[in-house]
């Protein structure tokens, strides 16, 4: 998510909490296999706002899970 590269994952575990379908990323169905190919064909697809989406992403990991940020919060707690 960081990196600038579009995210594609299965929807189990913990992903459905860090991604937004569609906002940041991509989740797919595990248990369907053209899931993953819709999400893929759409991604390469100029129907995509990627820029967007890879900001949006970026902007979770920084808010989130960049140490500095998540240290200072921890500090500042009452």
């Amino acid at each position: 998510m960081y990196c600038g590269v579009p995210v594609i994952t299965s929807g189990s575990g913990a992903q459905r909490e860090i991604i937004d379908d569609g906002e940041s990323g991509f989740i797919v169905d595990p248990l369907n296999e053209h899931s993953l190919q819709q999400a893929m064909e759409h991604v390469m697809s100029d129907a995509v706002d990627l820029p967007n989406i890879i900001t949006k992403a970026r902007q979770v990991v920084e808010q989130r899970f960049i140490v500095n940020r998540v240290a200072d919060e921890l500090v500042t707690r009452p």
